[in-house]
């Protein structure tokens, strides 16, 4: 509670209060005697001052006609100055008479009149102010404990003044000042610590607004604004709170899209690491038996194991067709390579599709009539596509080659088209065993096999349908496989609007 805001407000207002009182008890105490003593003295002058001017407004000749009115007016001018100033007013004329007098004792002009004209001290006088019109002076009664100011002065028209005021015991006003200024500010001070209060709580709830927003901050808890229609300070700090709470809410969004992204480039790594270590292994894999064959077979016509003509021919066939091997899969790796890496070019034009399927038919047909299989394809309109043409005519052919090699059952092979939203689908369907439906989409990676056995077989090696894939996504388009009840569908797009 002591660290808080309004206990320091609180606290500072009751310091400043209580200083305040004391400052003014203080200077009470010092000055306001001398105060009042300076300002008595200047009303003493400044009444004779009036009562000179207002005989000197009178005409001369109507004054010396001692006209009733004028005298009426004079002295009821002198009773107002009297009662206003608390002064006793004695006015005596060139004739030595006395014209006014506000009640002002015998002796006390006797007194004031010997100081002045005898210039005789009297015990506890005193010249304050002396002139060539008047005499200011200070006089103690220590028999009456009073003490008054007198002057004595000339007048217009031969007039002569005498002036006396009591000057009040000031110690005594001092006193209950300062007990006044005391119960006063305890008063204040009461009403202060209330006010103080009030302000400080008012003050103090948008700080803690703002120290829960700032906490919720730190729990990355965004949600939270300040509002208020408070343009000071305070609502400007709620602004830029506000302003920085979306800052760090962008910012952190944005780290976590760029962790995100760092995350996918590391499983990208990792997962190229794997392929590389993968394609290193799969190549090693298939390299492997033809040249373990090439090696045996020409070690045994080395050393003349067979000595007749058929086997050696036997053993160079073997030689041949594995040497073959390798080369069309080396071959088929660099194609692989040239398409993946963007280094080989991609010739778009607009080309009539329908030649190049009944070309690839017709050039596997005879592969075709060895394995007792039959290839359908009927269409003969022409069918205009965008794309690279030889690219086109590869997928093609290792499309129907991987129809031939996997046909079975009925062993039919059918390829056709169809034609929505400005594209074409080319499909060719085979007869024969599904693909189980967690491997449908492995077909697509280098080297893989869904049968090992029957790829060995007829010489596969797993990489015609990657390069299928790789040309297509060089297109821009997409291709796929799926099981139907009897066989095997592979299909791909192309662009075909005008």
């Amino acid at each position: 509670m002591r660290h808080s805001i309004r206990f320091k407000l609180t606290l500072m207002m009751l310091a400043l209060t209580g200083g305040v009182i004391l400052a003014l008890i203080l200077l009470n105490t010092t000055f306001l005697g001398k105060f009042y003593y300076k300002t008595k003295q200047s009303t003493m002058k400044n009444v004779y001052y009036q009562i000179n001017q207002l005989y000197g407004d009178i005409d001369y000749d109507t004054y010396q006609a001692q006209d009733e009115e004028t005298l009426d007016n004079i002295k009821l001018e002198l009773e107002k100055i009297c009662s206003k100033n608390n002064v006793n007013i004695q006015i005596i004329d060139f004739n030595h008479h006395t014209t006014f007098n506000s009640g002002m004792s015998s002796q006390t002009i006797e007194n004031i009149l010997n100081a002045y004209i005898y210039s005789i001290n009297i015990s506890g006088s005193e010249v304050i102010s002396k002139s060539d019109d008047f005499v200011l002076t200070s006089n103690y009664d220590n028999r009456l404990g009073v003490k008054t100011l007198n002057l004595v002065g000339e007048l217009q028209y031969s007039n002569f003044i005498i002036m006396t005021t009591t000057v009040e015991s000031i110690e005594e006003a001092i006193k209950f000042s300062n007990h006044f200024i005391e119960y006063a500010g305890l008063i204040v001070m009461m009403l202060g610590v209330i006010i103080t209060t009030m302000f400080a709580r008012r003050i103090a709830k948008p700080i803690t607004e703002l120290s829960g927003i700032a906490e919720k901050m730190a729990e990355l808890d965004f949600d939270i604004k300040y509002v208020s229609n408070d343009k000071g300070e305070l609502g400007i700090l709620g602004n830029s709170m506000n302003k920085l709470s979306d800052k760090l809410e962008m910012t952190i969004s944005e780290l976590k899209s760029a962790n995100i992204s760092l995350q996918k480039d590391i499983e990208k790594k990792e997962m190229i690491d794997e392929m590389r270590k993968e394609f290193v292994s799969n190549v090693s894999h298939e390299l492997k038996t033809p040249i373990a064959l090439i090696q045996g077979y020409a070690e045994g016509l080395k050393e003349g194991i067979n000595d007749d003509p058929e086997s050696t021919e036997f053993y160079c066939d073997v030689i041949i067709d594995e040497a073959a091997k390798m080369n069309n899969m080396v071959k088929k790796l660099l194609t692989l390579q040239h398409i993946e890496s963007g280094t080989e070019k991609v010739n778009m034009e607009r080309f009539d599709i329908i030649p190049i399927i009944k070309s690839v038919v017709k050039a596997n047909t005879l592969l075709a009539d060895d394995k007792n299989i039959k290839i359908i394809f009927e269409e003969n309109n022409p069918i205009y596509v965008w794309a690279d043409e030889y690219q086109v005519e590869e997928v093609m052919t290792n499309y129907v080659t991987n129809a031939i090699n996997h046909a079975d059952g009925d062993k039919i092979i059918r390829v056709y088209t169809e034609i929505k939203d400005g594209k074409i689908r080319v499909s060719v369907y085979n007869t024969g065993h599904n693909i189980p439906e967690t491997e449908l989409e492995k077909v697509w990676i280098k080297f893989y096999k869904v049968d090992k056995a029957r790829t060995r077989e007829y010489g596969g090696s797993g990489i015609g349908l990657s390069i299928v894939k790789a040309i297509i996504d060089s297109f821009g388009q997409q291709c796929g496989v799926y099981n139907v009840d009897d066989g095997v569908v592979f299909w791909f797009e192309l662009d075909c609007k005008n």
